[in-house]
């Protein structure tokens, strides 16, 4: 599936994910259903799924806090962006570059800063 994703064929990725998704309870099978919805322009859709990976997971995936925020961009809701890219530059302070997820806190503040523009 990551493959699909990775060479920007999200439709197919998506038809596949929408069948995972009725049958599976998993994290990673939304998140993947994000991304794939935010690559084929459903941006309600991939806000969806990317909430609901942030509010089943104990720490913050910077993955899914990145699709959000590019969600909301796309969505019009530039200050709900720029309230993710606070939350992300908060994380990022704390971690310090000490903490197993730092190098995904520093990808996702830099992917939203460049999208907010």
């Amino acid at each position: 599936m990551r493959t699909l994703l990775a060479e920007g064929k999200y439709a197919e990725a998506d038809r596949i994910l929408t069948d995972l998704v009725h049958r599976s309870n998993n994290s990673e099978t939304y998140f993947l259903k994000g991304v794939s919805s935010l690559g084929t322009g459903q941006s309600a859709s991939a806000r969806t799924y990317f909430k609901s990976v942030l509010m089943s997971r104990k720490t913050r995936h910077a993955g899914a806090m990145t699709g959000l925020a590019l969600s909301e961009i796309q969505l019009g809701n530039r200050p709900a962006a720029e309230r993710i890219l606070e939350t992300l530059k908060s994380q990022d302070d704390r971690c310090d570059g000490r903490c197993s997820r730092s190098t995904s806190i520093e990808q996702a503040v830099s992917t939203v800063e460049k999208a907010l523009g």
